[in-house]
């Protein structure tokens, strides 16, 4: 009898309403998590995941990326996702850098969730990240900030063949992050559909 091969994703400081649909959605789809969270938050999380048949790993949102890679490794053996909201995470859970993932600073930023440590256990899966950015404004007129499809861009043709980099582009509500809860389902199945896919890099897929 062949086993299959449990997945792993590292989820970094989500938007409040994207949590719990991401933790839901990934885990349906065959993932364990990795994930850094706002204080309080990880109980729920860790419920929803052992619900749906998962492993957890609660993640320190202070700890370098470093730190939080070589948990993932040590907890889980593997990383085939990394799904981050860079946005957020530049005054977040990876803003810190060491020396060893400053090598890959000029393509893989702090603020993309990525040291090189990230970079390693994704190429040994053939993984992939999926980047979570905003549009400026709301509604059909909203458009990118081109450095963000740039940074997508530069980050997919770095990395590939073998890993992927795409994003999915979302319109500003009101307040932090993500600011309406309808958008969360498609969001969910954007990021799904990414992180499987064996041909798109470099993408950035924009919703209304």
């Amino acid at each position: 009898m062949t086993l299959s091969v449990r997945r792993v994703a590292l989820l970094i400081d989500p938007a409040p309403s994207l949590l719990l649909p991401l933790a839901v959605g990934l885990a349906k789809a065959g993932y364990d998590l990795a994930f850094s969270t706002p204080s309080g938050a990880d109980r729920r999380v860790l419920a929803v995941l052992r619900s749906l048949g998962r492993r957890g790993l609660p993640l320190d949102r202070s700890a370098g990326p470093d730190r939080i890679v070589d948990e993932v490794r040590n907890h889980f053996g593997r990383l085939d996702l990394v799904v981050v909201e860079p946005e957020r995470a530049r005054g977040g859970v990876v803003r810190g850098s060491t020396a060893r993932s400053r090598e890959r600073a000029p393509i893989v930023s702090p603020a993309l969730g990525a040291a090189r440590a990230t970079l390693e256990l994704l190429g040994a899966s053939g993984g992939s990240i999926v980047r979570i950015v905003y549009a400026p404004g709301s509604g059909g007129g909203a458009r990118l900030d081109p450095s963000e499809i740039a940074a997508t861009r530069q980050l997919g043709h770095a990395l590939g063949p073998k890993m992927r980099a795409n994003a999915v582009a979302v319109p500003r509500g009101d307040g932090d992050g993500i600011g309406f809860d309808t958008h969360a389902a498609s969001i969910v199945r954007t990021v799904l559909f990414l992180a499987g896919s064996r041909l798109l890099n470099g993408e950035v897929i924009s919703l209304r």
